[in-house]
């Protein structure tokens, strides 16, 4: 738009320039809605990866809980993770609405949290199993 204005003040004008760059921008612009289209389709996968992944998790670590012995501390720490797995259950579920809604990347941090959290507490599991000496 300088470029434009700039020669539009001149007597003689020469827009040649300015169509140069304009090319240039919108071959740019282009590329860019393409990539973005690309890209945007990766991380609907990786979202869709990473949520079943984390729900195979879940239902792997209520699987766990219910062999997790269950003393005096037991019974409370239990409790906890059952409730941690329904926030997590929660989590995932709200997912696929962040995704319909075209919120990619509130979907993409939700889902990578929880199954984060998954993966923490089936590693506390299998170490209290393993532990316990309780085959799962």
């Amino acid at each position: 738009m300088v470029e434009i204005e700039a020669q539009s003040s001149k007597l003689f004008k020469s827009y040649g320039n300015a169509k140069e760059k304009l090319v240039v921008v919108t071959t740019q612009a282009t590329e860019l809605v393409a990539k973005t289209e690309v890209r945007k389709e990766d991380i609907k996968t990786e979202v869709a990866t990473a949520e079943a992944a984390t729900l195979a998790l879940i239902e792997e670590n209520n699987q766990l809980v219910t062999k997790a012995p269950k003393g005096k501390e037991g019974k409370e720490a239990i409790e906890a993770i059952k409730l941690d797995l329904t926030g997590i259950t929660t989590s995932v579920g709200e997912v696929s609405g962040l995704v319909a809604s075209g919120d990619l990347l509130g979907a993409q941090t939700k889902v990578n949290a929880a199954q984060q959290k998954a993966t923490q507490i089936n590693a506390e599991l299998k170490g209290v199993l393993d532990k316990a000496k309780i085959k799962y």
